[in-house]
């Protein structure tokens, strides 16, 4: 806690706050003070809560008291409530609040307490208390987040609900409404991604499968060629029309003193530059 009276007064001044004053819990004495204070909560060491404020009258002058607890420290801040609205109008959550409720999507914008509403767009005027609604209750004890599809202005919505939490500590609930035309038109476009995606990946498949098949078709072919040829008491050696050697038997190997490795996918022409077995009037002609 920074206990410089310079800040609290630059602070004060910026903010037109009537006063700032810091107070000790253990000892309940005032440690700064900035301002004048108009009047001391009489409540201020005997509340836990970790934020609160209340509005009070002198005179016929509106101002909002505001506590804040921090380990063994109370802030107490007066502010006039016209200083308030003034605030909320160009800075505040006001201001933020309809900034989002101008989105299509968004029906509505809540933060509610057990005492009712805090802030809401223009266009809520009464909304469910926490106390009547068995769904509140719930996310307000246990600090979840829900949603759910209610009712408003007559047709249906999507509301999400969560806490609001400063410091540990839950200040209320913000309920957002977000309109089921802009939801379900969103769900429709995902649906066809992907369905698109799920014909991708079909067609794909498919494609693989196919050359899947081929090669397994190439594999068995070669396989019983090998057979046939191995089967055979000639020498047989096989050429593709560039003059690669893409098959050969044991007694082709036995009979040119070369291995089955040593010819395989070899340059028929490069190992036999006599051509003694015609490969080249094969190739050339037809001949046989």
């Amino acid at each position: 806690v920074d206990l410089n009276k310079n800040v609290f007064e630059k602070i004060r001044q910026s903010f037109n706050i009537n006063s700032i004053v810091l107070f000790d819990t253990k000892t309940k004495k005032t440690i700064v003070t900035s301002g004048h204070s108009l009047e001391i909560s009489d409540n201020i060491f005997k509340r836990k809560e970790a934020v609160f404020f209340e509005y009070f009258t002198i005179g016929h002058k509106k101002h909002l008291r505001f506590l804040y607890r921090i380990k063994n420290w109370v802030y107490q801040i007066e502010i006039s409530a016209e200083e308030i609205q003034r605030f909320r109008q160009e800075f505040g959550i006001n201001k933020i609040i309809n900034q989002i409720s101008m989105n299509p999507m968004v029906k509505y914008l809540v933060l509610q307490d057990k005492k009712g509403i805090i802030f809401a767009t223009p266009n809520i005027h009464t909304i469910t208390r926490i106390e009547d609604d068995s769904t509140l209750i719930s996310v307000s004890e246990q600090n979840i987040e829900t949603s759910r599809i209610a009712e408003f202005e007559n047709e249906n919505i999507l509301e999400l609900i969560r806490p609001f939490i400063v410091e540990g500590q839950s200040l209320g609930l913000f309920r957002i409404g977000i309109s089921l035309d802009s939801y379900y038109r969103h769900t429709r476009e995902t649906e066809r991604q992907l369905i698109l995606l799920f014909v991708i990946l079909f067609g794909a498949g498919f494609i693989f499968f196919f050359l899947f098949m081929k090669y397994q078709s190439y594999v068995g072919l070669k396989e019983l060629f090998n057979k046939t040829l191995g089967a055979l008491e000639d020498g047989v050696l096989t050429v593709n029309s560039k003059g690669i050697i893409t098959g050969v038997n044991k007694i082709f190997s036995s009979m040119s003193s070369y291995e089955e490795k040593m010819l395989l996918n070899y340059n028929y022409f490069s190992l036999f530059k006599d051509d003694s077995f015609d490969v080249h009037k094969v190739l050339q002609e037809g001949a046989k």
